[in-house]
């Protein structure tokens, strides 16, 4: 294990411990249909830090968009942009940016940030 991810196990492990991370529903997108209908697997309930707060988020295409969330997974979890992510008071919103350390060993994210505008 590399430094990094010694260090979020033990911010995964803090962040519990103070009761800091509530629960998201995570689910994966499944497929696209040709008129843009996403289809989406089994939703999965996660733990996650989420921060509630504005900042400019640089989206995938380049543009500057204001974020309403930031949510970071102290675990491995791979999100991609075409996801959905509801939040525990039932509220989603598009994920703008994802970004991570990634683990060289295993190829898996060590951390995922995600911001939701």
């Amino acid at each position: 294990m590399s430094l990094v991810s010694n260090g979020v196990t033990l911010a995964n492990s803090l962040a519990k411990s103070f009761k800091l991370q509530s629960t998201v529903i995570h689910e994966s997108i499944a497929s696209v249909a040709g008129d843009g209908t996403r289809s989406y697997s089994a939703p999965v309930v996660r733990d996650a830090v989420v921060v509630r707060k504005q900042k400019l988020v640089k989206t995938g295409t380049g543009q500057m968009v204001m974020s309403t969330a930031y949510i970071a997974f102290l675990h491995p979890t791979i999100v991609n942009e075409l996801d959905r992510i509801t939040l525990q008071d039932g509220t989603t919103a598009p994920i703008l940016n994802t970004e991570g350390f990634m683990n060289v060993e295993t190829g898996h994210p060590v951390l995922t940030e995600i911001y939701l505008g």
